[in-house]
Protein backbone atom coordinates (compact mmCIF):
# COMPACT_ATOMS: atom_id res chain seq x y z
CA UNK A 1 0.00 0.00 0.00
CA UNK A 2 0.97 3.39 -1.03
CA UNK A 3 -0.15 5.65 1.89
CA UNK A 4 1.25 3.82 4.94
CA UNK A 5 -0.59 3.89 8.72
CA UNK A 6 0.79 7.43 9.52
CA UNK A 7 -0.53 8.76 6.58
CA UNK A 8 -4.18 6.66 6.87
CA UNK A 9 -4.52 8.01 10.44
CA UNK A 10 -3.40 11.60 9.38
CA UNK A 11 -6.38 11.59 6.92
CA UNK A 12 -9.11 9.98 9.78
CA UNK A 13 -7.64 12.37 12.50
CA UNK A 14 -7.10 15.70 10.82
CA UNK A 15 -11.02 16.06 10.51
CA UNK A 16 -11.94 15.18 14.05
CA UNK A 17 -9.27 18.17 14.97
CA UNK A 18 -11.39 20.84 13.97
CA UNK A 19 -13.95 19.88 16.77
CA UNK A 20 -11.61 21.47 19.46
CA UNK A 21 -12.17 24.57 17.77
CA UNK A 22 -15.50 24.48 17.65
CA UNK A 23 -17.96 27.16 18.94
CA UNK A 24 -21.91 27.08 18.87
CA UNK A 25 -23.47 30.03 16.65
CA UNK A 26 -26.51 30.51 18.69
CA UNK A 27 -28.98 31.01 15.60
CA UNK A 28 -26.30 34.34 14.47
CA UNK A 29 -26.39 32.71 11.28
CA UNK A 30 -22.33 31.73 10.20
CA UNK A 31 -20.30 34.38 12.56
CA UNK A 32 -16.75 33.31 11.68
CA UNK A 33 -16.20 30.49 14.18
CA UNK A 34 -18.94 30.76 16.30
CA UNK A 35 -19.84 33.19 19.03
CA UNK A 36 -17.12 33.25 22.40
CA UNK A 37 -17.91 33.17 26.14
CA UNK A 38 -18.50 36.73 26.06
CA UNK A 39 -20.79 37.24 22.67
CA UNK A 40 -22.77 34.30 24.19
CA UNK A 41 -23.08 36.46 27.43
CA UNK A 42 -23.87 39.48 25.90
CA UNK A 43 -26.87 38.33 23.42
CA UNK A 44 -28.11 36.39 26.28
CA UNK A 45 -28.06 39.18 28.71
CA UNK A 46 -29.91 41.96 26.21
CA UNK A 47 -32.64 38.91 25.98
CA UNK A 48 -35.15 39.75 29.48
CA UNK A 49 -36.35 36.11 29.14
CA UNK A 50 -32.95 34.64 28.57
CA UNK A 51 -31.86 36.72 31.33
CA UNK A 52 -34.12 36.26 34.07
CA UNK A 53 -33.77 32.26 33.95
CA UNK A 54 -30.10 32.74 34.07
CA UNK A 55 -29.50 31.26 30.80
CA UNK A 56 -26.34 33.83 29.93
CA UNK A 57 -24.78 31.79 32.77
CA UNK A 58 -21.02 30.27 31.18
CA UNK A 59 -22.05 26.87 31.88
CA UNK A 60 -25.19 27.25 29.43
CA UNK A 61 -22.40 27.90 26.67
CA UNK A 62 -20.29 25.31 28.17
CA UNK A 63 -23.12 22.83 27.29
CA UNK A 64 -24.11 24.24 24.22
CA UNK A 65 -20.64 23.80 22.98
CA UNK A 66 -20.30 20.13 24.15
CA UNK A 67 -23.78 19.37 22.36
CA UNK A 68 -22.44 20.69 19.52
CA UNK A 69 -19.12 19.76 19.52
CA UNK A 70 -20.38 16.10 19.86
CA UNK A 71 -22.74 16.62 16.98
CA UNK A 72 -19.46 17.98 14.84
CA UNK A 73 -17.39 14.90 16.01
CA UNK A 74 -19.34 12.39 14.67
CA UNK A 75 -19.57 14.37 11.22
CA UNK A 76 -16.29 14.47 11.18
CA UNK A 77 -15.68 11.28 12.36
CA UNK A 78 -17.43 10.13 9.06
CA UNK A 79 -15.32 12.96 6.81
CA UNK A 80 -12.85 10.96 7.64
CA UNK A 81 -13.68 7.55 7.15
CA UNK A 82 -15.00 8.46 3.71
CA UNK A 83 -11.72 10.11 3.30
CA UNK A 84 -9.65 7.44 4.30
CA UNK A 85 -12.18 4.85 2.34
CA UNK A 86 -10.84 6.98 -0.89
CA UNK A 87 -7.09 6.61 0.01
CA UNK A 88 -7.37 3.18 0.85
CA UNK A 89 -9.14 2.38 -2.59
CA UNK A 90 -6.60 4.70 -4.54
CA UNK A 91 -3.48 2.87 -2.93
CA UNK A 92 -4.67 -0.60 -2.91
CA UNK A 93 -5.77 -0.07 -6.99
CA UNK A 94 -3.67 2.39 -7.96
CA UNK A 95 -6.39 4.47 -8.58
CA UNK A 96 -6.55 8.22 -9.19
CA UNK A 97 -8.47 11.01 -7.24
CA UNK A 98 -10.70 11.51 -10.36
CA UNK A 99 -11.58 7.73 -9.99
CA UNK A 100 -12.39 6.83 -6.54
CA UNK A 101 -14.56 10.15 -6.56
CA UNK A 102 -18.40 10.26 -7.94
CA UNK A 103 -21.03 12.88 -7.00
CA UNK A 104 -24.40 14.05 -8.32
CA UNK A 105 -26.75 17.31 -7.33
CA UNK A 106 -29.70 17.59 -6.35
CA UNK A 107 -32.35 20.32 -6.33
CA UNK A 108 -33.59 21.58 -3.22
CA UNK A 109 -36.91 23.08 -3.28
CA UNK A 110 -35.46 26.24 -2.06
CA UNK A 111 -34.26 26.42 -5.56
CA UNK A 112 -30.33 25.61 -4.79
CA UNK A 113 -28.49 23.04 -5.71
CA UNK A 114 -26.75 20.32 -3.20
CA UNK A 115 -23.73 18.17 -4.29
CA UNK A 116 -24.11 14.69 -2.57
CA UNK A 117 -21.11 11.91 -2.87
CA UNK A 118 -20.64 8.44 -2.79
CA UNK A 119 -18.33 7.09 -0.11
CA UNK A 120 -16.04 5.85 -2.85
CA UNK A 121 -16.48 4.07 -6.19
CA UNK A 122 -14.26 1.55 -7.96
CA UNK A 123 -14.09 2.06 -11.91
CA UNK A 124 -13.53 -1.49 -12.93
CA UNK A 125 -11.58 -0.73 -16.56
CA UNK A 126 -9.30 1.79 -14.80
CA UNK A 127 -7.95 -1.51 -12.70
CA UNK A 128 -4.55 -2.15 -14.46
CA UNK A 129 -4.00 -4.84 -12.46
CA UNK A 130 -6.05 -7.91 -13.73
CA UNK A 131 -5.77 -9.89 -10.93
CA UNK A 132 -7.26 -7.38 -8.84
CA UNK A 133 -9.82 -6.84 -11.24
CA UNK A 134 -10.54 -10.29 -11.48
CA UNK A 135 -11.14 -10.71 -7.94
CA UNK A 136 -13.26 -7.76 -7.60
CA UNK A 137 -15.33 -9.05 -10.34
CA UNK A 138 -15.82 -12.33 -9.28
CA UNK A 139 -16.68 -11.02 -5.26
CA UNK A 140 -19.42 -9.19 -6.93
CA UNK A 141 -20.56 -11.84 -9.70
CA UNK A 142 -20.83 -14.08 -6.30
CA UNK A 143 -22.88 -11.72 -3.94
CA UNK A 144 -27.15 -12.56 -4.19
CA UNK A 145 -28.92 -9.37 -5.09
CA UNK A 146 -30.79 -7.80 -2.82
CA UNK A 147 -34.53 -6.16 -3.96
CA UNK A 148 -35.20 -3.20 -2.11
Amino acid sequence: MKGGDELYLKILLDPIKTCAEYKPRFGQGAPSGGLTLQQFQNLYKADSLYSWFGLDNPMMYTAHRAAGGMTSLYRQIGIGCERLFRTILKDTLDLSDEDVIWSYDVLLVSGKKRTLYLDGRIPLDRIADKGKREKILHGCKNQPRKSV
